[in-house]
Order: C-alpha cells, then sequence, then structure tokens
C-alpha cells in the first residue's frame, strides 16, 4: 500500500517548485528586457547614422537641384532660344540664296529713247531704268559702270542680253542684293559642371544576433523549467518510495 505524503509536504513542495518556476520566470524577464535595451540601442545607433548619412546627402541634392536649376535658366533656356533664332534665320537665308542662284528674283527692263534739249540743241540717247528702284540710267554714258559695278546701283548681278542669254533682244537681267546674311550659329554652352550625388547605403539594421540571443534565452527558461520540474517530481517519488521499502525491512 502507498505512502501518501502528509498534505503539508506536499504544499511545502509545490511551494518549493513554483518559487524556482516563478525565479526562472524572473531571471527570463530581466534577460529578455536587457536584450531588448541593448536592441533599442543598437536599433537608435543604426537610425541615427542613417539619418546623417540621408541629412547630407539631401543637402548635396538641393545644391544639385538649385545648381541645375539656374544652370538651365541661365544657360539651357538662352541657347535653346538663341538655336531656334538660328535655324530661323538660316532656313530664311537659304531659301533667298537658293531664290537668287535660280533667278527667281531677277527682273528685266529694256532701254528706252530719252530726248532732251540743251539751248537749242536736241539730243537722243538711250537710258534704262533700275527695276528694284526705278532709278533711270545712262547706261551707255554716265552709268556704263552698271554692268562692270552692279554693287554700286544695290544690285548683285546686271547683264546685257547677250550676258543674259537674250542674244538680239532688249532685255536686261538685274539681279538684286540679298537681303539677308549668312546667321552664325550659336557657341555650345559648357556642360552641366556638378555631379548628381548617389544615394548613400544606409544598410539594413541587422537583428540576427537579437533574435538568436531571443531564442536561446527561451530554450535556456524551458530547458531549466522542465529540469526543476523533472527533479520535484523525482524527488516525491523517492520520499513516497523510502516508507514503502522501510516497511518491507522490518
Amino acid at each position: 500500500m502507498a505512502t501518501v505524503l502528509p498534505q503539508f509536504r506536499q504544499r511545502q513542495l509545490a511551494r518549493r517548485s513554483t518559487s524556482d518556476i516563478d525565479r526562472l520566470a524572473a531571471q527570463y524577464k530581466a534577460n529578455i528586457d536587457a536584450m531588448t535595451g541593448e536592441y533599442q540601442a543598437a536599433f537608435t545607433g543604426y537610425q541615427a547614422g542613417a539619418a546623417e548619412k540621408m541629412k547630407t546627402y539631401e543637402s548635396q541634392s538641393e545644391a544639385y537641384r538649385r545648381g541645375l536649376e539656374a544652370y538651365t535658366s541661365n544657360v539651357v533656356d538662352p541657347y535653346s532660344k538663341a538655336t531656334e533664332k538660328f535655324s530661323a534665320d538660316q532656313a530664311k537665308y537659304l531659301d533667298e540664296m537658293s531664290k537668287l542662284s535660280s533667278g527667281a528674283l531677277d527682273r528685266y527692263a529694256g532701254t528706252y529713247l530719252y530726248n532732251y534739249r540743251v539751248g537749242r540743241q536736241d539730243y537722243t540717247m538711250y537710258k534704262i531704268k533700275n527695276p528694284f528702284t526705278g532709278q533711270e540710267l545712262d547706261i551707255f554714258g554716265a552709268n556704263k559702270d552698271l554692268f562692270s559695278n552692279p554693287q554700286k546701283y544695290g544690285l548683285q548681278m546686271a547683264l546685257t542680253p547677250v550676258e543674259g542669254g537674250f542674244r538680239g533682244q532688249n532685255k536686261y537681267t538685274f539681279r538684286p542684293l540679298p537681303t539677308t546674311t549668312a546667321p552664325t550659329e550659336p557657341a555650345k554652352p559648357e556642360p552641366f559642371a556638378m555631379t548628381a550625388p548617389e544615394s548613400p547605403d544606409v544598410g539594413t539594421f541587422d537583428a540576427s544576433k537579437f533574435e538568436e540571443k531571443k531564442k536561446t534565452l527561451g530554450e535556456t527558461f524551458q530547458r531549466e523549467v522542465g529540469e526543476r520540474r523533472a527533479s520535484k517530481i523525482g524527488a516525491v517519488s523517492r520520499k513516497i518510495t523510502r516508507p514503502l521499502l522501510a516497511g518491507e525491512q522490518t
């Protein structure tokens, strides 16, 4: 017949067992709190370092933005406008040069008889009108340099009928001076000197060692609690067994 421990002894063993587990739980909590503090301190340090790196990057980015904005406003935009004007002026110039070279702007005039009197004497001469200005020219007298020096008369070229391909016809060719000049292409500006800052590598917070430590604390706590419980169960078994063995020896 098994011997039952007195109730006060059972309560004593139960209290001792509970006391040991409570102590282990308190120690486990203290360890977890300490580890949490270490984690928070490490994470706060990581955040501070990352914030400092980002602060420098943001400052550099703002300086780059302002520089690029000024470069665009003071260099790129004026150059773009100058380029647009050059393209328009060049198109206009080339169009006029094409028309001039093709003869599209040529005008023609013929000589006419001009009578005049000096005193009682009548004279006759042949004159021609500049078709662009209306100026009367004595091409056989005072203005015979028309064909050798047409620029003097605001012309690019003046041709006789033979020179103009109108042999046997009273048809003189007049070609005007160009009204446009060859535009000068704007010089390309220097490239933007600033370099865009690179976003810093702030990394990621490594919480693995804390997770491992937390896992180890939990496993240690569970193992020690199990050991305490097993020890108490063994002690109770021995207390019960000993009286029975003593009784058998007598």
